[in-house]
């Protein structure tokens, strides 16, 4: 959520007017409402209670409309309603001081406000003063939902600054969120335990490595093999990254990589000559149509598996007479060292890594840099590998018009940047392809809401017809679940320096 200065200028007063009490900030439309939490202790059940008061709201100026004394409903709305609505509102005000109305159109819309999320939709006053939808819940908050609300935002932060440095140290990251150092251990304990976190690296395969990126979509004609048949034959092939069953147009997805001395355009006959002998040779006797089409990545981490070290071991350098020094696209067996042991753990001891391999003392670190420096390595990052989500989509948008679709390409990528209320990004792979001409998308879903939200905008790009498929099962691989800085994406320059964006200053997550 991208709120004004002015408004966060007016929420910083009004956290101090309340003695920095837990102020709750709820967008909807051009309005910000907010609420106070506090926690108070309940006699009869002898437990803390969160209570929950509406304060009033804040628009885009910067000025804060307080809640009327008189209504708890805001002073326009009262004036708007007619006056059956405007009763039953009332009503429904004095019964539950968790929700606000919201008048459109000579109707009240009603809204719960919830300590863990964004304002939920329950429900709609008509204009004769019925109200239509959910019941509205009554139940106290209690005091671990209230800690857990209020320390949300730390999590997410942690999360974002792990993503971009998972090396990063407690004190470096306590800085960064504004915690202790010992409060930040704690928190970022519970979070590895929460979400299986693991430690690896964001690895450039294509500019850095050279290797090219294919997506790979299956639709077989008459049955589909058993599953264990496909997960078998394509687990040998060590090019084959991902695997996954769809529903919709498809059956199959394929995420593959390999490795190739051609341009993406000169050579792609060559490498899908390649990858039609590979997997579609592993699954001949059924009958299919393959639609094989380079994967140009531009927003996410590759879905590697450990067997891409196998294809990587290709590329390492071995002195001779005839190549004396490495030669472009290849590495020595340090670097191949230190990106595998990394990969698995981004945050081993670099000690114990020259101390394994009989290294220089201080070799691996340095090896390490230079990686950097050399874009093979992006960053040291983690991996979610419990998210929160329910299931994961995959959105084709075809291109149909280029000219019609270049008039809505900036507010495509604004929206694949946008930061979310969550400890994942929005989208976990966004990639252009080349047949049909188009755009790729990965979403994790976390609610059903959320993809028809973006199916109905994707819908409004002009120029491009887009097609979901949802991923039924993984059966090799996973996906890289992190929640990066969005300001350090392809998304975010383009942005900047073809549409003219503010720039917006780059945080700092190296030591």
């Amino acid at each position: 959520m991208e709120i004004p200065d002015k408004v966060k200028s007016t929420l910083k007063r009004l956290k101090e007017a309340h003695g920095n009490h837990y102020l709750r900030l709820a967008a909807v439309g051009n309005h910000y409402y907010v609420s106070e939490y506090t926690v108070h202790y309940d006699k009869l059940s002898k437990k803390n209670r969160v209570t929950v008061k509406y304060l009033g709201r804040i628009i885009t100026s910067g000025e804060f409309i307080p809640a009327s004394k008189k209504s708890r409903l805001n002073a326009d709305v009262t004036s708007t309603l007619s006056e059956p609505v405007k009763t039953a509102a009332e009503r429904l005000r004095n019964q539950h001081n968790k929700i606000y109305i919201m008048p459109i159109n000579k109707k009240a819309y009603v809204y719960a406000i919830r300590p863990n999320a964004q304002p939920k939709y329950i429900g709609v006053i008509e204009e004769d003063g019925t109200y239509v939808g959910e019941n509205i819940e009554t139940k106290e908050v209690e005091e671990k939902d209230f800690a857990e609300a209020k320390f949300k935002k730390y999590d997410e932060r942690i999360l974002t600054v792990l993503s971009m440095n998972s090396r990063a140290s407690i004190p470096f990251i306590a800085k960064k969120v504004g915690l202790s150092s010992s409060s930040t251990a704690y928190r970022i304990k519970k979070l590895e335990d929460k979400y299986d976190i693991k430690y690896s690296l964001d690895l450039r395969i294509g500019a850095g490595l050279g290797y090219l990126e294919f997506a790979i979509f299956v639709k077989f004609k008459d049955k589909m093999p058993p599953l264990e048949e496909i997960k078998n034959q394509l687990t040998k092939d060590s090019r084959v990254q991902l695997v996954a069953t769809l529903n919709g147009a498809y059956d199959l997805f394929i995420y593959y990589v390999t490795e190739t001395a051609y341009t993406r355009m000169t050579g792609a006959l060559e490498v899908v000559n390649k990858i039609y002998e590979t997997t579609q040779n592993a699954l001949a006797k059924y009958s299919a149509e393959w639609l094989v089409t380079p994967f140009s990545r531009s927003y996410g981490l590759a879905p590697l598996r450990d067997t891409f070290f196998d294809l990587l071991k290709n590329k390492v350098w071995s002195k001779s007479k005839d190549f004396p020094k490495p030669i472009p696209g290849q590495i020595t067996k340090r670097e191949y060292v230190v990106l595998k042991e990394l990969y698995s753990n981004s945050k081993a001891d670099f000690t114990s890594i020259d101390e394994k391999y009989g290294f220089d003392k201080g070799a691996s670190y340095y090896t390490y840099s230079k990686l950097k420096e050399k874009k093979i390595i992006n960053f040291a990052t983690i991996n979610i590998q419990k998210p929160p989500i329910k299931y994961i989509a995959i959105i084709y948008l075809t291109q149909t018009n280029i000219a019609e679709f270049l008039t809505s390409r900036e507010v495509l990528l604004a929206s694949i940047i946008e930061n979310m209320d969550y400890p994942i990004n929005k989208y976990l792979l966004v990639g252009d392809v080349l047949t049909p001409q188009g755009i790729t998308f990965v979403l994790p879903v976390i609610r059903d809401q959320e993809l028809s939200d973006i199916e109905s905008f994707l819908s409004r790009i002009k120029g491009t017809v887009p097609q979901t498929s949802i991923i039924k099962q993984l059966l090799i691989g996973n996906f890289a679940y992190i929640r990066q800085d969005n300001k350090y994406t392809r998304m975010y320059d383009t942005l900047v320096s073809e549409y003219k964006h503010p720039i917006e200053k780059l945080e700092n997550y190296e030591q």
